[in-house]
């Protein structure tokens, strides 16, 4: 064989290779074996992290939502398989009978309910859930929503604000609330009474948050590290818990009257979850969903944990996952954006549902501290001004600041988020406006307070802003541009102004950011709020009422606002709701006390064979497994027998190699015995080690893919597989005394770092 055929063999060998590798898209972790097709009754999904806790009473992390709302249930839910927010029936059999004055609850329950560990779910379940989580009271959790409206319940939150969850004194107001406000009562088996200190229209909404989630009493007390209960003690006055004790046995064990259980959770690697055969919703009418022909098909949910960015999208490519948490610094490579496509055929991209989390910079009506030539100065804050503000908002280049972001969303339009009820975004005319703005600054001059102000700070604005590595255009730096550019308006006055106007940056840790909102430091304020519940009056509360969590912080009161929240809690007619709604915007917009910013919409993909209502987008739950199926035949390049290609895979592999074989056969005849002892023993090796390496990897996938653990296998592992042959290749041909030997080694290498990607691992 001449060397320029012999040449033109290895070529044509190692572009098969590269052929081969070509149907992976460009998938590093197809290298050593194919796409992966999980079982049809099987649902894995790769998370960033571990949840902190599976208790409900306790939880209040994102990451925990997915697995807590298919476990446990509550006594009303959001829609599945639509993006409404009305609460409807789950464990209540019925809309809650409400008295005339709008303190009184009455719910019927569903009768042949069980939990996990076969308890019967009844009223005194209900009641006891409950009083466990407002025992628990955890400070950050949902004990708080349900504490203030529940007769009595207002002293409980208190006592453990001041004095803390684990103190005598709550000690002593959580017995006093159980035994004296008669604030839940037990009517029979399947009805119970709520009692509310005051008129609360949401209320049926606090029953429908996940920390009104039913435990089964039974399996919460019969824990290996419960010493609640004495002997022949009545379960119903025991929690399992001590007061204020938010870690327990139920951080990491769960049963509930959801559609599954919590079979094993090995933190930082995975969970799983198996179907509940004797799961209530499987032949009833009347739920929030009537049970289809597919419902309950996943028997098995895995949820991996994989903080790899990369890795999970690779995951996801590969069909190792069905769904994953896909990397929004990541999205270009799935998500056309301009066509609002998926890249790739076989992946579903969900990006238009609205999120109901929004992000503000609250105008410090305050006063502004600063240093001001080494000297500590505290004067009014410039945004007291009501035309500044407004001058501010006009010039707040939205379309840069959302195409800047990490994350997707839209612009923001009031404190109430769009797609929730009672939104209506008319009053907020939020367009860019130089002209207007200039206008609105002019009259801000004519306010000799606000030139003063300017004045006292040396008319330099030091506008601190979080520093993070999440990447994006800080909102802040917007408002600087926007504010030069009024200032270099050439109908802008500055008259008045003892020098030109200076807005200089302060990147700060967040530590610092909050030490300078308690100390006034801050012009402006970062504001963002996630709903706790589907409900107007959750968004009001936190930007808008004067006791809420950022108005105090800005200090904003106006006391029409004040006073139209709380009509808004006490009626439970809608049309009511919505003429108060609306005073509400339009007073908050002429008043401009935020700069409201972005809106989060989703970003979600899974496996194109996944189909069903459970997958459908609710701002306010994740997923709904039950809900899902899976449809391989109709799904693009669907594999059918992942075990049959696997053995095709070998066999090209093992092809190659003879290849490899076949054209050394001339050096075997030609040269020393010494020479093709070598040739042989090299060729022996790379095909040892290639069938070695490839049934290693399967071995491993299978382990992972059962979910045992996760991991990544790093590229130097593979390196033999391709080092190898190259020196095959090089010593062959120079030993044939061609003049050229690094080329073809050189074009070996391009084909290699063109079919790595540029990727700096292997996923299996």
């Amino acid at each position: 064989m001449r060397v320029k055929g012999r040449a033109m063999c290895y070529a044509v060998a190692f572009l098969l290779f590269a052929v081969i590798l070509s149907r992976s898209n460009g998938a590093v972790a197809s290298m050593m074996m194919p796409a992966y097709t999980p079982d049809s009754d099987m649902l894995i999904l790769e998370e960033m992290d571990d949840p902190e806790s599976l208790d409900p009473h306790a939880s209040v992390q994102i990451t925990s939502t997915s697995a807590l709302y298919n476990i446990y249930e509550t006594l009303y839910a959001y829609h599945i398989g639509s993006n409404e927010v009305d609460p409807i029936p789950l464990l209540a059999d019925d809309l809650p009978e409400i008295s005339l004055d709008g303190t009184s609850y009455t719910i019927s329950l569903r009768e042949d309910v069980i939990f996990h560990d076969a308890t019967p779910f009844n009223a005194s379940c209900v009641k006891w859930n409950i009083e466990r989580l407002l025992k628990i009271f955890y400070l950050n959790g949902p004990a708080q929503l349900l504490a203030d409206e529940l007769n009595g319940g207002q002293v409980l939150g208190q006592t453990a604000t001041l004095n803390g969850t684990s103190s005598d004194a709550f000690r002593t107001a959580f017995e006093n609330w159980t035994t004296n406000s008669n604030s839940i009562e037990v009517i029979n088996n399947y009805r119970i009474r709520f009692i509310l200190e005051r008129a609360y229209s949401p209320f049926v909404h606090l029953l429908a948050a996940s920390g009104s989630a039913m435990i089964s009493p039974t399996y919460v007390l019969n824990s290996p590290n419960n010493d609640d209960v004495p002997i022949g003690g009545d379960w119903s006055e025991h929690y399992g818990v001590d007061h204020g004790e938010n870690s327990t046995f139920m951080d990491t064990h769960t049963c509930g009257t959801g559609p599954y259980f919590l079979e094993e959770w090995r933190t930082n690697s995975h969970m799983t979850m198996n179907l509940f055969e004797d799961y209530w919703r499987s032949e009833r009418t009347g739920s929030i969903i009537t049970p289809s022909e597919t419902s309950g098909s996943i028997k098995t949910v895995h949820i991996r944990i994989n903080p790899e960015n990369i890795g999970r999208s690779l995951s996801l490519r590969t069909g190792f996952a069905d769904v994953v948490s896909w990397p929004l610094d990541l999205t270009e490579e799935i998500w056309d954006n301009v066509t609002h496509t998926s890249l790739d055929s076989n992946i579903n991209v969900s990006t238009e549902g609205l999120g109901f989390t929004l992000y503000s910079l609250g105008y410090n009506m305050r006063n502004l501290t600063q240093e001001v030539n080494s000297t500590t100065v505290t004067t009014h804050s410039p945004f007291v001004n009501r035309h500044f503000r407004h001058a501010t908002s006009l010039v707040f280049d939205y379309e840069t600041f959302i195409d800047g972001t990490m994350s997707f969303g839209t612009q923001a339009k009031g404190p109430i988020p769009q797609s929730m009820p009672g939104y209506n975004g008319t009053a907020f005319d939020s367009t860019y406006n130089l002209s207007a703005a200039v206008e609105e600054w002019n009259l801000a001059m004519e306010d000799s307070m606000f030139v003063a102000s300017l004045n006292d700070l040396n008319d330099t604005m030091f506008i601190p802003y979080p520093a993070t590595s999440s990447g994006g255009i800080p909102a802040e730096l917007i408002v600087k541009a926007g504010l030069e550019q009024i200032l270099a308006h050439p109908e802008a006055n500055r008259s008045g102004l003892d020098r030109e106007m200076q807005f200089i940056m302060q990147p700060v840790p967040w530590s610092t950011y909050f030490d300078y909102v308690a100390e006034d430091r801050l012009p402006l304020i970062f504001a963002a709020w996630n709903a706790e519940i589907a409900h107007p009056a959750d968004f009001l509360k936190a930007f808008c009422y004067h006791s809420g969590s950022y108005a105090p912080q800005i200090g904003y009161n106006n006391t029409l606002v004040n006073s139209l929240c709380e009509s808004v809690l006490a009626t439970v007619d809608l049309l009511e709701q919505q003429m108060y709604l609306n005073l509400i915007q339009e007073a908050v917009a002429n008043d401009t006390p935020y700069l409201w910013i972005h809106q989060q919409t989703e970003f979600r993909t899974w496996r194109s064979w996944l189909l069903g209502e459970g997958l459908v987008f609710n701002p306010m739950h994740g997923m709904y497994f039950y809900e899902i199926y899976k449809d391989y035949v109709s799904a693009p390049d669907f594999v059918y027998n992942t075990e049959s290609q696997t053995v095709a895979l070998n066999f090209l592999l093992m092809g190659m190699i003879v290849v490899f074989l076949f054209m050394a056969k001339d050096s075997f005849r030609e040269d020393t015995v010494a020479w093709r002892k070598r040739i042989l023993g090299l060729h022996l090796i790379i095909t040892a080690y290639n069938s070695l390496l490839l049934y290693l990897v399967d071995f491993w996938r299978s382990i992972y893919i059962a979910g045992y653990w996760s991991f990544t296998i790093p590229l130097p592992i593979f390196i033999p597989a391709f080092i190898i042959p190259a020196i095959l290749m090089y010593l062959d041909i120079r030993r044939k005394d061609d003049p050229n030997p690094k080329w073809w080694l050189l074009i070996f290498l391009i084909i290699i770092i063109l079919l790595m990607g540029g990727q700096p691992h292997i996923l299996i």
